[in-house]
């Protein structure tokens, strides 16, 4: 019985692997870089259109994002939607790691001592990293 099953096994694996080749098909599946959003994603261009924001607070979980003064600049569309913005201006970065572990690993990361709110401020005219408070 043992011995059938094996058989069983072995000459389904066969099938499944001869017979597209048998029936004309292509044996290489397509591959997602053929697909035209995933090569419309890697070449990706600004759209031209622009919003300026003032105070502009983003919350999400533990993270903050305060755009203080800037404009976003908006991606060109893939398939009808808006996939991303770029943002110049002046801004911060607020996180708030709920469990030690997380703070610890956070402060080893920044090599500094942060408060309970680690931020980072940010300027697209300065040209040093952003800064960590």
């Amino acid at each position: 019985m043992f011995r059938t099953f094996i058989a069983v096994a072995v000459l389904a694996g066969a099938l499944a692997v001869c017979a597209p080749r048998a029936l004309g098909a292509d044996p290489t599946p397509a591959r997602a870089n053929n697909d035209p959003a995933y090569a419309a994603l890697r070449t990706v261009a600004l759209s031209g259109e622009t919003a300026a924001v003032e105070n502009l607070t983003l919350t999400r979980d533990i993270a903050t994002l305060t755009f203080k003064k800037g404009t976003f600049h908006f991606l060109a569309p893939v398939e009808g939607k808006v996939v991303g913005a770029v943002f110049t201006g002046e801004g911060e970065f607020r996180i708030a790691p709920v469990l030690e572990v997380e703070q610890r690993h956070l402060r080893h990361l920044s090599a500094a001592r942060l408060s309970p709110t680690p931020s980072a401020a940010w300027s697209s005219a300065s040209p040093t990293a952003p800064t960590t408070s």
